[in-house]
């Protein structure tokens, strides 16, 4: 290793001779030059508070990304490319200013150096002081309610006993997972009326349990209803729970069937705040248990998150004369079970009469504009 002795006001400089010795300090320059770049990224892209973990022990971190605060798992892709992209622009920098440093950059983008600078991310996150819970699409602060609309700016609605705002860096924490859509962006003015035509419901006391169980769904904390739809095959029940779920969770995939396993059902409901089950004829004793548990907020395989499911179910009503169109499941299932509408059109007429209003409402937008057009000689 290199040394320095002191000889009256002169000072001798000795490198290291032999290969091993310019081995080992090429390598603890390489390592230092890491942790350089492990706080300079930390220090760019957050704060002192930047890295912390969650009760579960999971290491998170919040990043500034185009002028956004964002929160991802240290072990997510999306972290990783972000770290990549971080080395790289420290690499480019130093390339383009002709400087020495660039050498010294180059192998901080290796995959081994990546790996062990993603520990060591982890393991201060795990040692960090700072506990946070972090959400999937609702959480609460206090009395305030706050609900991830999964844009590109990270935006989250906070509603209070006063109204709703849109704010851009909430103080609650919220991850996003595979598959997640984003909200529409709020406006003021609307009506729970106008989305009545659009439910193939019967009567006015089914809409207001469709309407209770949408504001049950967006409570950051259960027990939560679990709604089902029975009807006759092609009914249009499971045009109807998409729908439903768009307004409070939307999803890449809105629907599917109903996980084989409780373990799978768990996992599901870990990743997404409501979950959509179509085509449900039957129902076991287990899986009515695991609805139950999801429901009032105890999930067994991830006890720290103390969040539980919404869950939308959809069945079809038997028509074997002296059966019951519900699915067999135990009594607090039926308890916690809201009481079923059924749909009263068929699903092609439903689909025929969304579209059609659909577009008089896109009608009823352009028609102003060419109006305004035309008197302007457009």
């Amino acid at each position: 290793m290199a040394s320095t002795t002191d000889s009256g006001d002169d000072k001798v400089v000795q490198f290291p001779l032999d290969a091993e010795e310019r081995k080992a300090l090429r390598k603890q320059k390489q390592e230092l030059e890491r942790q350089r770049l492990i706080r300079y990224f930390v220090d760019e892209t957050g704060n002192a508070e930047a890295l912390f973990h969650s009760r579960d022990g999971t290491a998170y971190a919040d990043l500034i990304i185009e002028g956004n605060r964002q929160t991802w798992p240290v072990r997510s892709r999306q972290f990783r490319l972000e770290y990549v992209r971080f080395l790289q622009r420290q690499w480019e920098q130093a390339a383009d200013a002709g400087e020495v440093l660039a050498l010294s950059l180059r192998p901080s983008l290796k995959k081994a150096a990546v790996n062990a600078a993603i520990d060591e991310f982890e393991m201060r996150a795990a040692c960090s002081p700072i506990e946070r819970d972090v959400h999937v699409r609702v959480a609460a602060d206090g009395d305030d309610l706050y609900i991830d609309l999964v844009d590109r700016g990270w935006n989250a609605i906070r509603v209070t006993a006063e109204g709703w705002s849109v704010v851009t860096a909430p103080p609650v924490r919220f991850r996003r997972t595979v598959g997640m859509a984003a909200l529409p962006f709020p406006e003021r003015g609307g009506s729970t009326q106008t989305l009545r035509p659009f439910l193939n419901i019967r009567g006015h006391s089914d809409f207001v349990l469709v309407i209770g169980f949408l504001l049950a769904a967006l409570q950051p904390h259960g027990p939560y209803p679990i709604c089902t739809f029975i009807g006759e095959q092609g009914s249009a029940k499971t045009t109807l729970i998409r729908l439903l779920r768009s307004l409070v969770d939307p999803s890449a995939v809105p629907s599917g069937s109903l996980p084989l396993s409780g373990r799978d059902l768990f996992i599901a409901a870990h990743n997404s705040h409501v979950q959509a089950f179509e085509n449900i004829s039957k129902l076991s004793a287990a899986m009515s248990d695991h609805l139950c548990r999801l429901s009032t907020t105890e999930n067994p395989f991830h006890p720290a998150s103390n969040r539980g499911l919404t869950c939308l179910l959809t069945t079809h009503k038997l028509p074997t004369r002296g059966t019951s169109p519900n699915p067999p499941a135990r009594h607090d299932l039926h308890r916690a079970d809201a009481h079923p509408p059924r749909p009263c059109r068929s699903e092609r007429a439903v689909q025929a009469d969304s579209q059609g209003r659909r577009r008089n409402a896109r009608l009823r937008i352009r028609r102003p504009r060419r109006a305004l057009r035309e008197t302007q000689g457009l």
